[in-house]
C-alpha cells in the first residue's frame, strides 16, 4: 500500500528559506505549502485539509510566528498539529519561550535540512525516504 503523501506548512518571510526548503522536502515526496507572512500562514494552517506539519518562522510580516503558533493552538481542529519553530534570532531564550507557547521542536537558522527532514519524520511518525 502506497504512503500517504504528508503536506508541510513552511511559513518564512525568506524567499530563499522557502526555495530550498520546498524543493529538499518534495524531492522526497511531500506535499510542500508557503506562506510569506503571518496572515497567509495562520490562513493556510487553519484551512481544510490543513497540513500535517508547519515548519514557522519567529519574525515574519504582519506579526509573529509566536502569534501564528498561538492561534494554532487554540484551535481544536489544529491544536494537536506539530509545529517546528525556526529562527536566525540569537536569543537563548527563544527556544525555550517557543516550547512554552506549543511548538514540538526548535531549529535554528541556517537549516540543517537533513536533520529538519529527519525531524519531521519523527514527529509524523513515518519512516524516512532515502536521499534521491
Amino acid at each position: 500500500m502506497a504512503q500517504m503523501l504528508k503536506s508541510v506548512l513552511i511559513a518564512d518571510d525568506d524567499p530563499v528559506v522557502r526555495s530550498t526548503v520546498l524543493t529538499y522536502l518534495g524531492a522526497r515526496g511531500m506535499r510542500v505549502m508557503v506562506a510569506q507572512d503571518s496572515m497567509q500562514a495562520s490562513m493556510v494552517s487553519l484551512r481544510d485539509p490543513s497540513p500535517d506539519i508547519v515548519l514557522l518562522d519567529i519574525k515574519m510580516p504582519g506579526g509573529s510566528g509566536m502569534e501564528v503558533l498561538r492561534r494554532v493552538r487554540n484551535s481544536s481542529k489544529t491544536a494537536a498539529m506539530p509545529v517546528i519553530v525556526v529562527s536566525a534570532a540569537t536569543d537563548p531564550n527563544l527556544p525555550i519561550e517557543a516550547k512554552i507557547a506549543g511548538a514540538n521542536d526548535f531549529m535554528a537558522k541556517p537549516i540543517d535540512l537533513d536533520c529538519l527532514y529527519l525531524r519531521i519524520c519523527e514527529l509524523l511518525n513515518i519512516p524516512p525516504r532515502n536521499k534521491v
